[in-house]
């Protein structure tokens, strides 16, 4: 299939009523998110976090002062056994790169089934995080790079 064939078909897709209704969902659902989260996270890492000024920026949020960004996932349809591995954008993990070259520690959350998991971004991927070309399925975007991260490497947060 050529580029203009895929296009076509990708842009009748996202017109589609299903496309549009998990697009919603999803917006809905990482707002909802991010509400809930903003001051557990703040009581969590006795921190004052900034949300991101941008909808789709490569973070969430900021605590200049700790020197701390985070990106937050809400997946609360997802358990954190139902995938051996739970996946994230690389273009989230290199603006983690960027980040932590000035100081910063990244760290990504995710709400999940069974409450809020954290994995601490480290300056070097280990072995057994896999980089792969893994599409959204339901949304039918473009591939695009991932991180898969062992479900064993989150650290469940002790939320009080």
């Amino acid at each position: 299939m050529n580029i203009l064939s895929y296009q076509g078909i990708l842009i009748m897709y996202k017109t589609n009523h299903l496309y549009q209704a998990i697009h919603e969902k999803n917006e809905r659902d990482g707002e909802q998110g991010e509400k809930q989260a903003l001051p557990i996270l703040n009581k969590y890492f006795d921190a004052n976090f900034s949300p991101s000024p941008y909808k789709y920026s490569v973070w969430d949020f900021i605590d200049t002062k700790k020197k701390i960004v985070i990106e937050l996932k809400t997946r609360k349809d997802v358990g954190v056994r139902q995938y051996p591995k739970i996946l994230i954008g690389y273009n989230k993990y290199s603006g983690m790169e960027s980040f932590m070259e000035r100081g910063y520690k990244g760290v990504f959350v995710w709400i999940l089934k069974e409450g809020m998991y954290m994995w601490e971004v480290p300056r070097e991927l280990p072995d057994n995080i896999d980089i792969e070309n893994q599409p959204p399925l339901k949304r039918g975007d473009k591939p695009k790079p991932c991180l898969f991260i062992p479900n064993n490497l989150l650290v469940k947060m002790k939320i009080l």
